[in-house]
């Protein structure tokens, strides 16, 4: 009785006797699909030349082009074939070789002259281990999908709920509407340029700017200890204002680095954490809170730094007030009146002014390359830089 469950199971036989052909053929069921090669070489030449992939491979070991332990070592080489059960089949019933064939990859070894209900029973065997297999790698993958679609979800809604958080800062100053969007825009711009750079594409990658983009927000979330008449205060903070101001840099990264401890190995809270302390730091060292200088100060948190004052100039130049003015640096006022494309192109030229002392000439030279896209986002509707 034919196994239904292998109805349409697919063998390949090999053999450069014919007649050892027509025996395994008799010994098959019909339901079987058969293809028949007379050599290694011919053998080999169906499977590239045709889609026929077969179930198993019944595989003589004594032909005159390619033996069969060659054939499998190819077999065994191609991940297209790797897989397929293949059972040899030989005159030679020394131990030796039987060993030799399994070593190579095949699973089985079986002797001639045939008999019928042995091979049925081996074949039936392998084709059962191979479907099983087949089943088995089918539920990983689907598996992996899974896990990987429920992380992904996960994730994202980490995401949204650190954005929504770190929101809630800037709804605390009336001012401060869209700065984490539109800090996020900026970043995301930057970064896209820098990698451009030779000097950055080793470090700068997708991966990279994908961490990038998704900490960037988290970067003021220590100023939800900042009392609100600081926040909301209009006219210059006093230095005690300042200082009290300036300590959210620390409150922040320690609040991320309580999450990073329990939570180890987290490469997106790591890189939250460099941004959020260092993103007031400048270049020439006369930044906050650690005084750092050049490349002492994180890759990321030098991105965030210009996308973070370019928002504040930018909305200035538009007379409006994006966020409080970081602590040590110089902001002279736009000449020209504020919303006219001469006040936008002004934070260009003080951008340019800066190379070197507040920001990296790499960092100042790739966002020369964006400057015009970067415009457009604060460009009033009807204007033209």
């Amino acid at each position: 009785m034919e196994p239904e469950s292998y109805f349409a199971a697919k063998i390949l036989i090999v053999d450069d006797y014919p007649g050892n052909i027509d025996i395994l053929c008799q010994a098959l069921p019909e339901s079987y699909e058969l293809r028949t090669a007379l050599g290694g070489r011919e053998a080999l030449d169906l499977l590239q030349r045709t889609s026929f992939l077969p179930d198993l491979i019944l595989l003589d070991v004594m032909m005159p082009d390619i033996d069969g332990y060659e054939v499998c070592r190819i077999l065994k080489q191609d991940a297209r074939y790797r897989e397929i059960p293949v059972i040899f089949v030989s005159a030679v019933a020394d131990v030796q070789s039987k060993i030799h064939g399994l070593q190579l990859g095949g699973v089985d070894y079986v002797t001639k002259p045939y008999n019928f209900r042995e091979i049925q029973a081996r074949i039936d065997i392998h084709l059962k281990l191979r479907r099983l297999n087949q089943t088995v790698a089918e539920s990983n993958r689907q598996l992996e999908a899974l896990v990987e679609a429920k992380i992904q979800a996960i994730s994202d809604t980490q995401i949204e709920l650190i954005f929504a958080l770190s929101n809630l800062v800037t709804l605390r100053d009336p001012g401060a509407g869209g700065h984490i969007e539109r800090v996020r825009d900026v970043v995301s711009r930057l970064a896209h340029a820098l990698a451009k750079d030779p000097a950055y594409s080793g470090l700068v990658d997708a991966w990279y700017i994908d961490q990038l983009i998704k900490a960037c927000p988290l970067h003021d979330i220590g100023k939800i200890s900042v009392p609100d008449e600081i926040l909301s205060k209009s006219a210059p903070l006093d230095e005690k204002e300042e200082a009290i101001l300036a300590e959210h840099t620390r409150v922040g990264a320690a609040t991320l680095a309580e999450i990073s401890a329990r939570y180890p190995g987290n490469s997106f809270i790591d890189m939250g954490i460099d941004m959020t302390r260092s993103h007031h730091e400048r270049w020439d060292g006369t930044g906050y809170p650690d005084g750092l200088k050049g490349d002492a100060i994180p890759l990321s948190a030098q991105i965030l730094a210009l996308a973070d004052i370019l928002d504040y100039r930018y909305a200035e130049a538009l007379g409006g007030h994006a966020c409080l003015s970081p602590i040590s640096l110089d902001l002279p006022i736009p000449s020209a009146p504020a919303g006219s494309p001469d006040a936008i192109r002004f934070v260009r030229n003080w951008i340019v002014a800066e190379k070197n002392r507040a920001f990296a000439p790499p960092l100042v030279e790739a966002y020369l390359t964006v400057a015009d896209d970067i415009e457009k986002l604060y460009t009033p509707a009807g204007a033209s830089v």
